[in-house]
């Protein structure tokens, strides 16, 4: 059985290496954000910069290997053979999350999705094993470190709400110093601040990462702690004059200086405490393998795992080495990893965009609209010259930085006060969890700096509570799909790990095609965002136009299909396509005003006819909506068919419709108001014949009254059309003579 658990073993090591992707991919918007926000560098350069900390903090992440085997779980309670199990569905439950995550591009935090993987995955192996040999459910106890839990959630709680207030309080502090003009304010300060800055952070670097380097003695590493005053304030001092030196003599932005060492030091302090996360497992389960092998022909099922309470040693550097690379090469190709960073950037992005990353919820609506009536108390108060001036300092108007999400003083803001708070929880030994902190500190910027704007509030707060709503949904999932497979496997052993690999492979093709939809959304809203001239626009709208009528087309012969062979099956597909549609056409229509005011030499009658015609695209969608549905809902009920004599009169109209289609697809030809003036016509033709069969005493013309229903609803979405069809040709008439 030894092949059994090298398999086991391998499988953990290739999971390693693709949990580093998900990881680094969610993990990234930590130490990248503020500077790709900010566009101190173009991106490259800076994941460059990254690149390096984190092959560097790799090296130095070592000590950090432990905490996966112990401390979670009691590894002396468990046998070999529960061990690996343990390890493996941790790692298979734990990718699927992070990638799901990445996928929908939500910021989590890797060490809870570690930890609560960890604690289910142990949790239903325990429970299996209770099952099995009759265990009573309290004994848990003795298996699981159930108070780690409880202090976990404490310190996400904690942390959230002071990363929040300090975050706002030191925000509102530092504008209230540089403005947004910052440039104005003497370049003596501004290098001060910076310097202050570059100690702090380093600072965060000495506490998390000092005790890991391999090269430093216990007693070196003392004597820095007990002379951490003395150190910083020499390194503050030699900032100092070479921020002022950069400013006076090179006239460069002091502030580009504290913003990418602050980045490349949470880069390089996430590698070296972050990477058991995604690696610490797989080397644990390396180690129980080689304890299990040492002892020489034990019984996996009874051979326990006291071993595993020992300090690691088989972490050797090249791991460590292979960890860093891969998590720099993640930095580069990993698509995914742009759409996290995105998330959070849209959030705290200064202007307001047209097209918001998250839809509205009722609890940020609830948090918009109490602010918004304090906001009416405040505003009743007598405005002074100290109001005005306030006013001013956080008018973004004057930004220097107006290319960018946001500027360099936010952005230096974000990495100072997260990697205080960071360092502050270390030392005090709280289960702080990076992102968390990170993520609510550009929030809480944002939000001093007065980013969210009546037109953005609702829908940046609601994107805030998805997110937050996240983390705690991450803990939830993580435990309890840990904990379901657990114990699938604890019954299934070899046949339920080659199921679970199967599903993870399902799993990652499926995010993979969510992913590519999502991000093609996102770019052509950014593209479009970017149109600079009105042939740019006309070019998008005779697309969209063609995309609607193909629709409209495909759609009036589905409908027929459908009610001929009562199968539903046949309208999925161009619902599908509708929503798809809808959605594009959809944003470009909330799009177009912004950037048609934009465009250069454009007239008031131009300006009109394009509206008019994205609205008029938008109506025709309506009008499919409106068949489609209504059909749909008549199949799904199964009421009785259509007759013969109604689906042959629907054939005549759709058929005008179909060429009227035809029509609009080909550019060689120009709709006119004879053949819309014909389908409306045969409206009114169609609907005295149904009057007529109605009217009639003949039993064996006798039509459904559901199946009548629909056929009248569907004549009048074709009134609707038809009323379009006029507007849509006074349109172009219109264009043809700007």
């Amino acid at each position: 059985m030894e092949w059994y658990y090298l398999f086991l073993v391998i499988i953990l090591l290739i999971l390693a290496v693709y949990d580093l992707t998900v990881g680094v991919a969610n993990d990234a918007v930590n130490f990248l954000n503020s500077a790709y926000g900010s566009r101190v560098v173009k991106l490259k350069t800076l994941l460059i910069i990254a690149s390096v900390a984190l092959v560097i903090g790799a090296v130095f992440g070592g000590g950090m290997m432990d905490v996966a085997r112990k401390g979670i779980f009691n590894p002396q309670m468990f046998t070999f053979h529960q061990v690996m199990i343990i390890f493996i569905v941790m790692m298979f439950s734990d990718v699927i999350l992070l990638d799901y995550f990445n996928t929908y591009g939500l910021p989590t935090s890797t060490t809870v999705s570690m930890v609560f993987n960890l604690l289910g995955a142990s949790f239903g192996v325990a429970i299996g094993y209770f099952i099995q040999n009759g265990i009573k459910f309290h004994e848990i106890g003795n298996y699981i470190n159930v108070s780690s839990t409880l202090t976990i959630i404490i310190g996400i709680f904690t942390s959230i709400i002071v990363a929040f207030i300090f975050g706002y309080l030191v925000q509102f502090i530092v504008r209230l110093i540089f403005s947004y003009d910052y440039l104005k304010v003497h370049k003596v300060v501004r290098a001060l601040f910076n310097a202050i800055c570059v100690v702090v952070i380093t600072y965060f670097i000495f506490l998390k990462g000092i005790n890991t380097l391999p090269f430093i003695s216990e007693q070196q590493s003392a004597w820095l702690f007990n002379h951490i005053p003395l150190v910083l304030s020499i390194i503050g001092l030699v900032a100092f004059v070479i921020l002022y030196i950069l400013e006076s003599i090179k006239k460069y932005n002091s502030f580009n200086v504290s913003i990418l060492y602050g980045a490349f030091a949470l880069a390089m302090s996430f590698a070296s405490n972050d990477l058991v996360n995604f690696i610490g497992v797989p080397l644990a389960g390396l180690s129980a393998f080689q304890i299990f092998s040492s002892a020489g022909g034990a019984d996996p099922n009874t051979f326990t795992m006291e071993g595993l309470l020992n300090p690691s040693s088989s972490n050797s550097i090249i791991y460590l080495i292979i960890a860093g690379v891969i998590m720099s090469i993640t930095l580069f190709r990993n698509k995914k990893l742009k759409t996290v960073m995105e998330t959070e950037i849209r959030l705290g992005k200064q202007e307001e965009t047209t097209i918001e990353r998250f839809s509205v919820n009722a609890f940020g609506r609830m948090l918009v609209d109490a602010s918004y009536h304090i906001n009416k108390l405040f505003a009743s108060i007598k405005k002074t010259r100290f109001h005005e001036w306030l006013n001013n300092r956080f008018d973004a108007q004057y930004m220097v930085d107006k290319d960018a999400p946001f500027d360099k003083v936010r952005a230096t803001v974000n990495l100072m006060v997260a990697s205080s708070l960071i360092a502050f929880g270390t030392s005090l030994k709280l289960p702080l969890s990076t992102t968390y902190v990170t993520f609510i500190v550009a929030m809480s910027t944002a939000l001093a700096d007065r980013a969210w704007g009546r037109d953005s509030a609702v829908y940046r707060i609601s994107g805030v509570v998805n997110v937050i709503g996240g983390w705690f949904l991450t803990a939830l999932f993580a435990f309890t799909l840990a904990t379901l497979l657990g114990l699938f496997i604890n019954f299934t052993n070899f046949i339920g790990i080659l199921i679970i690999i199967a599903i993870a492979v399902f799993a990652r093709i499926n995010s993979d095609r969510k992913h590519k939809q999502i991000s093609k959304k996102l770019s052509t809203a950014d593209s479009i965002s970017n149109f600079s001239s009105k042939v740019d626009v006309n070019t998008q709208i005779i697309i969209y136009e063609k995309i609607v009528f193909t629709l409209l087309k495909d759609s009036s012969f589905n409908i027929l299909e459908s009610l001929k062979k009562e199968k539903i099956s046949i309208l999925k597909d161009s619902l599908k396509t509708y929503e798809k549609i809808k959605a594009d056409v959809s944003n470009f229509k909330t799009l177009l005003p912004d950037i048609l005011t934009n465009i250069k030499g454009l007239n008031t009658d131009e300006y009109q006819y394009f509206l008019t015609k994205i609205e008029h695209l938008d109506q025709i969608l309506d009008v499919i909506y409106y068949i489609i549905n209504p059909t749909m809902l008549h199949l799904q009920n199964h009421h009785k068919p259509l007759t013969d004599f109604q689906i042959e009169q629907l054939k005549r109209i759709f058929d005008i419709v179909n060429n009227i289609s035809d029509i609009i697809i080909d550019e060689n030809k120009e709709l006119n108001d004879n053949i819309v003036h014909l389908l409306e016509m045969e409206i009114v033709q169609v609907r005295r014949n149904l009057i007529a069969v109605s009217l009639s005493d003949d039993a064996n013309t006798k039509m459904p009254r559901r199946a009548t229903i629909l056929v009248y609803n569907i004549l009048n979405e074709c009134d609707n059309l038809v009323r379009i069809l006029y507007s849509f040709t006074e349109n172009n008439y219109k264009k043809a003579i700007i």
